[in-house]
């Protein structure tokens, strides 16, 4: 896919989120939910980010939530921290639980098969790489790379990495 296809999707794709939020007021919804839960507030938005990993919900809202919550540092954290525990949470129950389902629908996927071929030659540096691309799917890839032969831990490792460029822009916008 040439690079300025991939700009101008990825611009788009900004645009109509950024829209989403404004016409939903989710954005709004959100923050006021989890304040109200006062000192529980971190632990709250900790939770609910890893349940969005797990439930194919857009975690994106959450990292924005998270700066506005509770500022750059504090929401890049708990955002970083909801990615990676979310992301691990999805990845052992598409290695334990669903293995079959995820195998069967990743199966005839072309771009996946090369992946996960090349994630066991190189194993975490693959998946670090597929969270940086905003052509592979976070959410889906939680449940996807549960049926190649990385470690959870190398997993949970490689997620934090990749994803910290994403949740640090998002924590500060």
């Amino acid at each position: 896919m040439p690079k300025n296809l991939i700009r101008a999707i990825l611009f788009f794709a900004i645009i109509l989120a950024a829209w989403y939020l404004h016409e939903t007021k989710a954005l709004q919804k959100i923050i006021s939910t989890v304040e109200n839960f006062g000192i529980w507030a971190p632990v709250v938005f900790f939770v609910v980010y890893v349940l969005t990993c797990i439930f194919f919900i857009p975690s994106f809202i959450f990292t924005f939530s998270g700066g506005v919550l509770f500022g750059f540092w504090k929401g890049f954290a708990l955002s970083l921290a909801g990615a990676g525990f979310g992301s691990v949470a999805a990845f052992l129950i598409g290695r334990y639980f669903a293995r079959d389902f995820v195998a069967r629908r990743f199966a005839k996927n072309q771009t996946f098969s090369k992946l996960a071929a090349a994630a066991q030659k190189k194993g975490w540096k693959i998946v670090a790489l597929a969270r940086l691309s905003p052509v592979f799917p976070f959410l889906i890839g939680n449940y996807a790379f549960g049926t190649t032969s990385i470690s959870a831990r190398h997993y949970f490792g490689a997620s934090l990495l990749g994803t910290v460029p994403s949740t640090a822009l998002y924590t500060y916008l």
